[in-house]
């Protein structure tokens, strides 16, 4: 059940989860793997916006995780609503390419040790 905000219009609390479940679901996986201990999940959906935070929903096998995601500015209308969301996907990818990145420093660092035990 979706869960709208008294700080948004039950209207537009409900377009901007529509519009977002519907064309931005890599956005809100991103959110969720930058953002929770989550990284790998069957689906994801809006389940509700507020103020200060938005409400995720994950699928993991057969259980339904809730996570909440603060949101970077204040989102008291459509504008301010949509603006926040669009720094958290910025944010989000620059979380996630971080990580990638120290990963693959650290594998190479690895590897590295590796080649030097063995040669």
């Amino acid at each position: 059940m979706m869960n709208i905000s008294t700080s948004l219009s039950t209207a537009l609390s409900q377009s901007i989860m529509e519009h977002m479940n519907k064309d931005h679901k890599a956005a809100l996986a991103d959110y969720v793997r930058a953002y929770s201990e989550y990284q790998t999940f069957d689906d994801v959906e809006m389940v509700a916006i507020h103020t200060h935070h938005i409400d995720l929903e994950i699928v993991t096998g057969e259980d339904k995780v809730a996570v909440a995601i603060p949101l970077p500015e204040s989102a008291n209308d459509v504008s301010s609503a949509r603006q926040a969301l669009v720094v958290l996907a910025h944010e989000s990818r620059r979380t996630l390419a971080k990580r990638a990145e120290a990963t693959q420093e650290t594998e190479v660092l690895s590897s590295a040790f590796v080649q030097d035990d063995n040669g």
